[in-house]
Parts: structure tokens; C-alpha cells; sequence
């Protein structure tokens, strides 16, 4: 029997979320599930109307076509309505709810609104096993429903590459020690806590290169000047997706900085590519970062410690293809699988 899965789940060209609904539909069709989907997009109140009434409307206008809801939700109460809106459309159409929660904070937008999601879904996929913890000291009678699947990444983009070449190509130094982290330009993600640490270091042979935009933008170039690393820390802004395995396997070391995380899809990229990942530990990253053949955990905030673990990462020599060959745990079709599983076990 074909699987037949109404997907929703935000569609964009970045973050997380977005990435893993996509990275999952393309594989899920891959393996011959029919995915209909139901995507929010658009303006703050066009993606509130996604996730509220018209995934309702969607589901039940393709009601006969679908065996399965499954709702990609995350955030505070203004994402997490969409996983609301979808035990009213399992309700409506009689068919199961499956939900993945994608959530970065210790603990629950709201445990009214939560409780009535868990009691009425067949199944909840978390991406973290602190969130898993978290979920099962409120709601411990639903483990049975419950498992970890984390994010993942594309093997044929993001593989090992020769390291000159890319520096050759994004016209970087052969002779330096060279930094790359890739994320939004936010608060949470610590941008402030690496510059400290890069200065903290006083080694002047080391190019960091941030790939990314956002509202810090002005701020974090502002503060490089302040602390004299226009010649070290270069803001490169918004790359294209098919770039970014060049940066990274033109890169020394990964360094995610990051105050709070989910899963965060770039860490399993950066893996792919061999490249050695220095993260703090948050959310789902000492879920995967769980030997230091693959890379150090600092504590969040602490850019002492990660000055350190800096230093440490780029004196060592690193077994890129060892780092490469365990990242194939986690490719979005291994993923897929693991997903299609449960389906199989929902039907």
C-alpha cells in the first residue's frame, strides 16, 4: 500500500524547520510516499492563517488523499498553533496526527495547550533528547508514543572536497588558520561570545569568516571594529546553499556559538564535510558531538573556555575522513527512513 502524507511544515529558504520539511518531503518521495503539501509562507499574518485555518481547510479539501497528518512545528504559541490546528484537522478528516516538535528552550510554550496535542496524536517526534526529557517529567505516561529523530544533511552536497581547492576558489589564504560559522545573525546564536574568544586567543593567524544575515548585522560589525578584528573576522552575509560546502571544507574548524539550539541542521553539514565541529552544549548537539574525535562542547556564554577549545581544535590533527564517514548516520535519507518506520507503525 502507498503512503499517502499531508506534510505541513513552513516553507523558506533558510532556518531550520524549513530545511528539515523540505530535506524529509524530497527524501520521503524518493523512497514512493505521496506527500501533499501544506505549507506556511508568506507575511506574519499569512503564515498565522497556514497554520491555523487554512491547514484545517487543507486537510479537509484533500481529506481522501492523505492517510496521515503530519505537522512540522516549533517555537513559542505562534508556531506551536499549527500542531493545535492539527489535531482539529485529524479530528475532522478521522485520520492519525503525527507531530515534530522543533523547540530550543527548556521548557514547553504551554503545558494546556501541549497536554491537549499529546493526548489527541499518535505520535510525536522530538530532535533532542533534553527535549525528550523534558516533555516525559510533564508527561510520562505517553514514552510509548514518543522517540528522538534528529535533523540531517544532503551526502551529495555536503561531503569532503580538497581543502586548497575551496580556499582557491573563495580566494582565501592557504596560510591561515580559518574559522567558519554559518547561522542568522541573532543573539542566541552567540556571535558576541566568538569574537570575544577569537581575541582572547591573541593569535593573529586566525580568519574567521561568518556566514549569514540578520538584524546584528550593524552591532556585530560595529563591536569587530571596537575590538580590532576587521583584519581577522569578515562578515560574509547570505551565501547560497550550493556554496556552503566550499566555505566549510575551506575551513579549519566549524565553531557554532550558539546561547540555545534545537538540532541545528548546519552541525550534521559541517560533520558531512569533515570538518570538526566546536559547539556548546545545547539542545541536541551533545546528542550528536559525543566523542572528541568529531569535536569539543563548551558551555554556552563562556567565551574563556571557548578560546580554549578553539586553540586545542586547531593545534590538532583531525581524522576528516573518520569525522565524514560518521556523519553518514545522519543523512536525510537515513532519516527518512527512520520516519517511514513510524508511518508504517501509525497505519
Amino acid at each position: 500500500m502507498m503512503m499517502r502524507i499531508l506534510m505541513c511544515g513552513p516553507d523558506a529558504p533558510t532556518g531550520g524547520v524549513a530545511t528539515h520539511t523540505r530535506c524529509i518531503t524530497e527524501e520521503l518521495g524518493k523512497m514512493g510516499v505521496n506527500v501533499i503539501s501544506c505549507t506556511f509562507t508568506g507575511s506574519s499574518v499569512r503564515r498565522m492563517y497556514h497554520r491555523t485555518l487554512g491547514l484545517i481547510l487543507r486537510s479537509w479539501e484533500k481529506r481522501k488523499e492523505f492517510d496521515i497528518i503530519h505537522v512540522q512545528s516549533s517555537g513559542g504559541i505562534m508556531s506551536f498553533v499549527s500542531a493545535v490546528s492539527g489535531v482539529i484537522a485529524a479530528k475532522l478528516t478521522a485520520r492519525p496526527l503525527i507531530v515534530t516538535y522543533h523547540y530550543n528552550e527548556p521548557h514547553l510554550p504551554s503545558k494546556i495547550l501541549f497536554r491537549y496535542v499529546i493526548r489527541n496524536l499518535r505520535y510525536l517526534f522530538l530532535v533532542s533528547n533534553l527535549q525528550k526529557k523534558i516533555v516525559l517529567d510533564l508527561f510520562p505516561e505517553y514514552a510509548g508514543v514518543i522517540s528522538v529523530i534528529p535533523n540531517g544533511f544532503n551526502k551529495k552536497s555536503f561531503s569532503l572536497m580538497d581543502s586548497a581547492r575551496c580556499r582557491d576558489v573563495l580566494e582565501l589564504p592557504r596560510d591561515k588558520k580559518i574559522i567558519v560559522i554559518v547561522g542568522n545573525l541573532l543573539e542566541v546564536k552567540g556571535h558576541h561570545f566568538l569574537l570575544e574568544a577569537i581575541r582572547t586567543t591573541g593569535r593573529k593567524d586566525i580568519f574567521c569568516f561568518i556566514v549569514g544575515d540578520g538584524p546584528l548585522k550593524n552591532k556585530l560589525q560595529a563591536e569587530i571594529k571596537a575590538d580590532g578584528l576587521e583584519d581577522q573576522v569578515t562578515l560574509v552575509g547570505f551565501q547560497p546553499l550550493k556554496d556552503l560546502p566550499l566555505w566549510m571544507n575551506a575551513a579549519d574548524i566549524f565553531v557554532l556559538s550558539s546561547l540555545s539550539e534545537g538540532n541545528p541542521t548546519v552541525m550534521f553539514e559541517a560533520l558531512g564535510c569533515g570538518l570538526p565541529f566546536i559547539g556548546t552544549r545545547v539542545g541536541g548537539v551533545p546528542d550528536i558531538i559525543t566523542s572528541d574525535e568529531y569535536g569539543l562542547l563548551v558551555d554556552p556564554a563562556d567565551s574563556g573556555e571557548l578560546a580554549e577549545k578553539i586553540l586545542t581544535a586547531l593545534n590538532r590533527n583531525w581524522d576528516r575522513e573518520k569525522i565524514s564517514a560518521y556523519a553518514e548516520h545522519y543523512t536525510w535519507e537515513n532519516i527518512a527512513k527512520g520516519i517511514v518506520n513510524v508511518y508504517e507503525q501509525v497505519l
